[in-house]
């Protein structure tokens, strides 16, 4: 939860400088000594963490070589920075309680009774450790913060009132982690006590404000901490508890409440705002870019960046903090912006931190800019430039095979970052290379067993074999898809009724149906790719009551198989139930979405081939004229659509015409065959000519040669148009062997050699 700010003063960097200039002039001293730490301050102040990080071991090295007490003090408060300096990412407590127990060490040289700043500063540092104890979920916090209050009881000045109260409110944060009620009464009694004596300044009086809230809210009493936190303001409530409010309402899940807080503290920071004051502007852009994570309107989110980033970017220098804001800026509207603009925003993201990490080396710059290499390779791969995604992939994975391999961030990115690689690869047909890249990724998963992790990873099985068959090794694909459905299989089974195994049970269909595509296409496996579609068949049904589109897929799909196998009379009862549950699936009333419409088409065209084969070719043209008729009632959402449903419905159409085809040439029509058949080619032809990387160009480039073949056989059938099926012959033979040199099919290979016999066959005709 945010605190109230400390009152900064201008910070004078330059005379203090000058001062550490004179008094070096004097020699190695305590003054200068004061100086130094004044200047860390300063430093930290201004938001130079690296540099003051560096003064401030210095310093420690300086005092080293100093005796006194007033050497000790100084000493004593560099340590005192620096276990603040440790904390300032919420981490490194290990280090801080190393040097708290280390300046604890140093006074514990001096004899008691100790006074005036040595006493403070023995306060200040078991205040410290109770909070580190505290923030390390470690027993020994309430008694080091109730011995701090002790020792602040023994120190009869203002400050040492203020420290007993800084004690009573870290003492009563750690008693309301087992007693809520009881951490409450305490630092009541720690308020009322100092107060009676002092004066509280505001920071103390808001501080104890803002402790109480976060009592009870902790305690689920959000309600009572809001009251706490609204009451006895006069006119609008300052930044800081608005800030309070909005982590209240996101710690009980209210997001409205959580927007509408978060846009009141928008709209109270641009009321103060000092457009020349850093601190003022960052506050705004932090506030800015939190309001843009809970908007869910793109427009909003990018406005919201847009507005911090210009907020930031006049000032001619800007801190560490403030540039890791202008970067999360610069990838908040990269997200939501057009291609192009995406590239040069996240290029920049990229130059920003390359220099924040060669100015401090902080882990957490060094994670954004992998993050960053990443996003700009995605960048470049969606302007269809994968050379430049290459470099950036490949940059990102070499610097993270230099962090510790079990680090959580590697853990999760490193095999993610190595598919993204092995994609930018294969865009340009380099398929070994992109082989090894996958390979190496799926390796780096090995020790990965619980459900999710392994839902995170599951494109990259998918993808390695493809790039083994690709790369001429079928084999080898089908090997890597044994073993990685049996290791997805057996921990989707391991709690069946949780929806993240049902996810994962449906990647372990994803990759059974590939291994059926491989087998049949690749290796011409009828039996065992119909043992792999059976397999992925059982497991879906095992979830057909919830899910009867994706049981009809694959339903689909087997048909399919067993129509290019041949058997049609065992694919007939698949398709038959496949168009049943299809059709089940789309809306009873209304116009139904172009997705299940395109999947109940196809399945009622992949029937109709069934029936022609099985001689029932009338049958067919009926199933066909459904089909038709239910394309065209999509057909005018499909004109406003810019993804790839438009061209899938193309393909499915292509598909149609073929069918058509080849029953009215089953009836005894070939020359209104030919005209289906010219329908489909055209559409093929338009849809490669587009030469776009989609499922629907793939599957036109599967489907126009054999349309030519289909429809040379009813030229020939029709006598006397040796020369269109000449023609027809002579482009399926080139488009074939175009096929065979790229994928190897054996299907391929025999309608290449089919193609070459009917050619013969004319010219000896």
């Amino acid at each position: 939860m945010s605190l109230p700010p400390t009152q900064r003063e201008p910070v004078d960097l330059r005379s203090i400088e000058r001062g550490i200039a004179r008094a070096r002039r004097r020699g190695v001293g305590p003054h200068l000594a004061h100086l130094y730490l004044d200047r860390v301050e300063a430093l930290l102040e201004l938001g130079e963490d690296h540099e003051a990080e560096r003064q401030l071991e210095a310093l420690l090295e300086l005092l080293e070589r100093l005796d006194g007490e007033r050497a000790l003090v100084l000493r004593l408060k560099a340590l005192a920075r620096r276990v603040h300096f440790h904390q300032r990412d919420g981490e490194g407590i290990e280090e801080a309680l190393d040097d708290l127990q280390r300046a604890m060490r140093l006074l514990e040289e001096v004899p008691q009774p100790r006074s005036g700043e040595l006493a403070e500063l023995e306060v200040e540092f078991w205040i410290q450790l109770g909070h580190l104890l505290l923030l390390s979920e470690q027993p020994d916090a309430v008694e080091a913060l109730g011995h701090a209050a002790n020792l602040a009881d023994d120190l009869q000045t203002q400050r040492g009132w203020l420290f007993r109260l800084r004690a009573g409110r870290e003492l009563s944060v750690a008693l309301a982690h087992e007693d809520p009620e009881e951490g409450l009464v305490r630092l009541e009694e720690a308020a009322k006590a100092v107060a009676d004596r002092v004066e509280l300044p505001e920071l103390e009086r808001d501080l104890l404000r803002s402790t109480r809230a976060e009592i009870l809210a902790n305690a689920d009493r959000v309600e009572d901490a809001l009251t706490v936190l609204r009451e006895g303001w006069e006119g609008q409530r300052p930044a800081w508890v608005l800030s309070q409010e909005v982590a209240l309402f996101e710690l009980i899940d209210d997001p409205r409440s959580a927007y509408q807080a978060g846009h009141a503290l928008i709209e109270r920071l641009g009321a103060d705002l000092n457009a020349r004051d850093l601190q003022s502007c960052h506050q705004l852009a932090e506030a800015l870019l939190a309001q843009a994570r809970r908007s869910g309107n793109p427009e909003e989110v990018t406005a919201h960046a847009q507005r911090a980033l210009r907020l930031l970017e006049d000032f001619p220098w800007l801190p560490p903090r403030s540039l890791r804001l202008v970067a999360r800026s610069q990838e908040v509207v990269a997200s939501h912006a057009e291609p192009e603009q995406a590239q040069e925003l996240l290029a920049a993201r990229v130059a920003l931190l390359e220099g924040l990490v060669r100015d401090s080396g902080a882990g957490q710059d060094r994670l954004e800019r992998v993050r960053a290499y990443l996003q700009l390779g995605d960048a470049w791969m969606t302007l269809g430039s994968p050379r430049e995604a290459r470099r950036c992939y490949r940059w990102a994975t070499d610097d993270l095979r230099g962090w510790p391999p079990d680090h959580p961030f590697v853990l999760d990115v490193f095999p993610l970052a190595l598919n993204a690689y092995g994609h930018a690869l294969a865009a340009q047909d380099m398929w070994l290379a992109a082989q090894r890249r996958l390979d190496e990724a799926c390796r780096a998963t090995a020790g990965r067993t619980a459900v999710h992790s392994l839902l995170h990873f599951a494109e990259l099985f998918v993808f390695r074999a493809i790039t083994h068959v690709n790369a001429g090794d079928a084999e080898g694909a089908v090997a890597f898809l044994e073993r990685d459905t049996a290791r997805l299989l057996g921990a989707s089974l391991r709690d069946p009724s949780d929806p993240a195994s049902q996810a994962l049970l449906d990647q372990v269909v994803n990759l059974r149906v590939l291994e059926g595509e491989v087998l049949f296409d690749h290796l011409d496996d009828a039996d065992r790719s119909l043992d792999c579609y059976k397999q992925a068949l059982e497991l879906r049904q095992l979830q057909e009551s919830e899910r009867p589109a994706a049981l009809a897929s694959v339903l689909g799909a087997m048909g399919s198989l067993l129509n290019e196998a041949e058997r049609p009379a065992d694919a007939l009862p698949l398709l038959e139930r496949c168009v049943l549950l299809f059709k089940a699936a789309l809306p009873s009333e209304g116009n139904p979405d172009a997705e299940p419409v395109g999947d109940l088409a196809l399945a009622q065209i992949n029937r109709a081939e069934s029936t022609t084969a099985l001689g029932r070719p009338r049958e067919s043209l009926d199933g066909l004229t459904e089909a038709a008729e239910l394309l065209e009632r999509v057909r005018g959402e499909l004109e406003t659509r810019d993804d790839e449903e438009p061209d899938r419905h193309a393909s499915i159409w292509s598909e149609l015409y073929l069918q058509r085809g080849a029953a009215l040439d089953a009836i005894g029509h070939p020359l209104l065959a030919t005209d289906e058949y010219g329908r489909a080619v055209a559409l093929c032809r338009e849809i490669l000519d587009r030469e776009e990387d989609n499922e629907a160009s793939y599957e036109c480039r599967q489907r126009l040669p054999l349309t030519l073949l289909q429809r040379a056989r009813a030229w020939i059938a029709a006598g006397e148009h040796e020369r269109e099926a000449s023609q027809d012959l002579r482009e399926a033979r080139r488009l074939y062997a175009q096929l065979v040199k790229d994928e190897e099919r054996p299907g391929h290979k025999r309608k290449l050699r089919e193609a070459r016999h009917l050619q013969r066959g004319l010219k000896r005709g």
